[in-house]
């Protein structure tokens, strides 16, 4: 019988990974740590002063969360960001996620990212904080990092 770390690892490990596409550069990233950035943004967009440029964004993503499938996960970023300005502002939100992330040290509590997770079937343990971080920083240099 597996122990309680190794059902974790293996529920980390097995999980899908989505390509995300912006102006014909690709990153494949692993689901799990795409919904826990998707999860910090769209906490985040309301509190942020750029907010309303993402607004669009955070319905889609939405729309994406609920449909969730493995493996098929499309922030479709050549499709939502339309100007400078927007994704200036996304790269800011990447960069508030990295931020947030902070109060947590190494560890995001599992009940902070289930609470705020809405991916039905989908259920966080603690969660490596560094998971996150990276994702969202090569979200971030996907897209130039607003250049």
């Amino acid at each position: 019988m597996w122990g309680e770390a190794q059902r974790r690892l293996f529920i980390f490990t097995d999980m899908a990974n989505s390509i995300q596409v912006y102006n014909g550069k690709s990153l494949i990233v692993n689901d799990l740590d795409i919904i826990a950035v998707m999860a910090f943004a769209l906490r985040l967009v309301p509190k942020m002063p750029e907010g309303n440029l993402l607004a669009h964004l955070a319905e889609q993503w939405k729309r994406t969360l609920s449909e969730y499938a493995p493996g098929a996960i499309d922030l479709e970023l050549d499709k939502l960001m339309h100007s400078t300005s927007e994704i200036e502002a996304l790269v800011a939100l990447f960069s508030e996620i990295r931020t947030e992330l902070s109060q947590y040290g190494e560890i995001v509590p599992a009940s902070v990212l289930n609470e705020m997770n809405t991916v039905e079937g989908v259920k966080f343990f603690d969660y490596r904080s560094e998971a996150i971080v990276k994702a969202a920083k090569s979200l971030g240099e996907l897209l130039g990092e607003g250049k």
